[in-house]
């Protein structure tokens, strides 16, 4: 009775480690890394998504799908072929990290966010701000003060 009792316990110790050694190779959250921090409206950025562990080490096996979007400027674009309606699923060649080249374009200024989500698991995210600036080509370039002299001065135009 003895012996059994401590084969089964070896057993059940044995699959506790086991289940430890699995749990290190789980994806936690992403990052992301853009090749600017600070861009420009209408300006193509890249956009690197690594699937990592809670120690930041990257999950070579993760080959699951994500959702990449813009909370912040809902008509940021992504004008590459490889993210289709803001999706892309990883392939085992990935090795747990993509590269998108000229991936989105800001629509907006001002600070914005990247959000890239597991579609299997929406605890398993990670968000990024990009700093979004203006050009001499922009709107922001014509502002000029506007005069109104017809009808009538102190007149309210609705």
């Amino acid at each position: 009775m003895k012996i059994k009792s401590l084969l089964l316990s070896a057993f059940a110790a044995s699959l506790m480690g086991a289940n430890i050694v699995l749990a290190a190779g789980t994806v936690d959250h992403f990052t992301l890394e853009v090749n600017k921090d600070t861009t420009k409206i209408w300006e193509a950025i890249d956009l690197t998504v690594k699937a990592v562990d809670k120690d930041n080490n990257i999950v070579s096996n993760y080959v699951g799908s994500i959702l990449i979007f813009s909370e912040s400027d809902t008509n940021a674009e992504f004008p590459g072929t490889t993210i289709k309606d803001n999706t892309y699923k990883f392939t085992a060649a990935d090795q747990g990290k993509v590269k998108f080249e000229n991936a989105i374009k800001f629509t907006k200024e001002w600070k914005q966010n990247l959000n890239v989500f597991d579609l299997s698991n929406e605890e398993i995210f990670w968000t990024l701000e990009v700093t979004v600036g203006n050009d001499t080509t922009s709107s922001t370039a014509w502002k000029k003060a506007i005069r109104v002299s017809f009808p009538v001065n102190d007149t309210t135009i609705w």
